[in-house]
């Protein structure tokens, strides 16, 4: 399978689209980013492959800092995103800070049956869509 992963530097801050890409691809694009830093930073993360719990694992997760994740689905295919890649997105974390889902399907959220009490519980915000103007992103 072949696809495209762009990372986008602007005002010093990292945007990391991924695509459809594989794990293991995936895990080798940020190690060649990480570039003999501990970690790697990222203002966002498009979520690969509609957010299938396959295409995240625990070593790619351990590896970068972020708090902010692109979830691109309609959800009528597959039932994607699969809650599973949150869950280990959440337990992945290295820090307490408040972990921002941005959904481009504000129904697909619904689907994911996470109560307002979990997303407090978890420290996570379920963003929807403005449906008129899409997402205007202001790091």
């Amino acid at each position: 399978m072949t696809s495209i992963v762009l990372l986008l530097t602007y005002n010093e801050k990292n945007y990391l689209f991924t695509g459809d890409v594989t794990p293991i691809r995936l895990s080798e694009i940020i190690d060649e980013i990480k570039n003999q830093n501990e970690s790697v930073n990222f203002e966002l993360i498009k979520l690969p492959h509609h957010a299938s719990y396959r295409s995240l694992n625990s070593e790619i997760l351990q590896k970068i800092n972020c708090k902010n994740f692109v979830v691109s689905t309609n959800s009528k295919k597959h039932y994607l995103p699969n809650k599973r890649v949150l869950l280990k997105i959440i337990n992945n974390r290295k820090s307490n800070e408040i972990i921002n889902f941005l959904f481009n399907y504000g129904e697909v959220i619904g689907n994911l049956k996470i109560s307002k009490s979990d997303e407090n519980k978890y420290s996570l915000n379920l963003v929807s869509n403005n449906k008129t103007y899409g997402y205007a992103i202001d790091f």
